[in-house]
């Protein structure tokens, strides 16, 4: 008898210790506070990113939100995931940027861009930074910072993006971003360049010089022959392959600055479509444009594109 009792015993006693060790791992998991919603690295924490936990277990084991509201989140955290005081600082994580790959002019760098307070500008924001001509650039925020009374986003650029953002730019959200882009005070350059599918060479000149420092609007129209069979406009075909910007479609529009009209690696080519804007930044020279195809493989035809080209000197 007094042996069953002692196993009886003994089996409530683990019962006991198991509710007990559980209940204790719940007020462990529930005594910090969780993410409202999902968040980047380098958030700075304000009141509304942060929500109590459903089961508190005993209520102290949360910590002060005053040790959490304005820390800067160490990593990326995800929906009700619990923070803890280990997972902020005071300073945001920026790292040094490995360039050893990469040109001095197109390494980018940290940039400190006067903005509002963290209410409406954080860690992840997508903004605009109008530079000094009224030139803007969407950028991501890496962090915001206080000094000296005044919140900086701190944002990657290239020595190019950072000769555009002047001295002074500023940042928008991207609801101004519409407005803005119907300030710019675009000036038209000359006559539409008719773009020939066959051209005299490889590239038809459009511009005898664009200095650096100048944005360039593209605004093309018209359908061309790219090869015998196939059409297209000026965005191309996707479908097909082969040709002198691999960034681009077959048949699409393209663009050359700098080098020589008889060059096909030289200067810089891009693609210009039936629309688009291109900063030459540093970068000066003529500019050409032509179709991208293979320039042994030029479509035997008269078809031409016409392409509208409006420029703003930074």
């Amino acid at each position: 008898m007094t042996t069953k009792i002692i196993a009886l015993w003994l089996i409530a006693t683990a019962i006991l210790g198991l509710l007990v060790w559980n209940r204790w791992s719940v007020v462990q998991q529930n005594r910090n506070y969780l993410a409202s919603h999902p968040m980047p690295q380098n958030r700075r924490l304000e009141e509304h990113d942060l929500s109590a936990p459903k089961i508190r277990g005993i209520g102290f084991y949360l910590p002060q939100r005053e040790k959490l509201i304005g820390k800067y989140l160490q990593h990326v955290v995800g929906l009700n995931a619990a923070i803890q005081i280990t997972d902020v600082a005071d300073h945001p994580v920026i790292r040094a940027i490995d360039c050893a790959s990469l040109k001095a002019s197109d390494c980018p760098r940290w940039v400190f861009v006067e903005t509002s307070e963290p209410s409406t500008i954080n860690a992840g924001s997508i903004v605009d930074v109008r530079g000094k001509s009224g030139i803007i650039q969407r950028k991501r925020v890496a962090a915001v910072v206080l000094s000296e009374k005044k919140w900086y986003a701190i944002i990657m650029m290239t020595e190019a993006e950072r000769m555009v953002a002047g001295d002074a730019p500023k940042v928008e959200t991207r609801s101004a971003w519409s407005e803005s882009m119907q300030e710019l005070k675009w000036k038209k350059v000359g006559e539409a360049v008719k773009v020939p599918a066959k051209p005299n060479g490889i590239w038809t000149v459009a511009l005898p010089w664009v200095p650096a420092g100048t944005l360039l609007k593209f605004e093309s129209d018209g359908t061309w022959h790219y090869s015998d069979q196939s059409t297209s406009g000026p965005d191309g075909d996707a479908k097909a392959t082969g040709t002198l910007c691999d960034t681009a479609a077959v048949g699409a529009v393209i663009g050359k600055l700098g080098g020589s009209s008889a060059g096909t690696k030289d200067g810089t080519i891009f693609a210009v479509g039936k629309f688009t804007i291109y900063n030459s930044g540093q970068n000066s020279g003529p500019l050409y444009l032509t179709i991208n195809v293979d320039p042994a493989k030029f479509p035997a035809n008269q078809d031409v594109i016409t392409v509208t080209i409006s420029e703003i000197t930074l």
